[in-house]
């Protein structure tokens, strides 16, 4: 369970940082008028990152590029970082939810309990029992 919630955290990082860029970029317009325009993939990496996108486009094939690599780069950012996120989210509530993860987790390892007791051993490896103390 801690794997599921440390993977969560990490993916929400991009999906917050998506979403305060649009924020940012919404507030610098001072046009409170109009909703919030969101980001796309394509248009942070082409503001961003031109020269990454460039090397990227440039050794993917033609027919890649525009059958898978293009409605991506459409996609709105807050969109396509926000899915995986809330699917790790719903999966940690509904284990929680069902009760499928106990009180040890889902990711954790159970050590068994020993079930042996001391003996205490005395001459010639006779078996004692432990001393009682009584108060006076």
């Amino acid at each position: 369970m801690r794997a599921l919630q440390i993977l969560c955290f990490i993916l929400a990082i991009p999906f917050l940082a998506a979403l305060g860029h649009d924020a940012y970029i919404t507030y610098q317009d001072q046009n409170y008028d109009q909703p919030m325009k969101f980001s796309q993939v394509g248009w942070l990496l082409q503001t961003y990152a031109p020269d990454s996108l460039g090397i990227t486009k440039d050794s993917v094939e033609p027919t890649t590029w525009d059958t898978v690599i293009t409605p991506v780069l459409k996609m709105r950012t807050v969109i396509l970082t926000g899915v995986p996120f809330l699917a790790t989210l719903a999966l940690i509530l509904l284990l929680k939810g069902l009760e499928i993860v106990g009180a040890k987790g889902l990711m954790t390892r159970s050590i068994p309990a020993k079930t042996t007791k001391r003996q205490f051993v005395g001459k010639a490896g006779e078996s004692k029992t432990a001393f009682k103390y009584k108060r006076k």
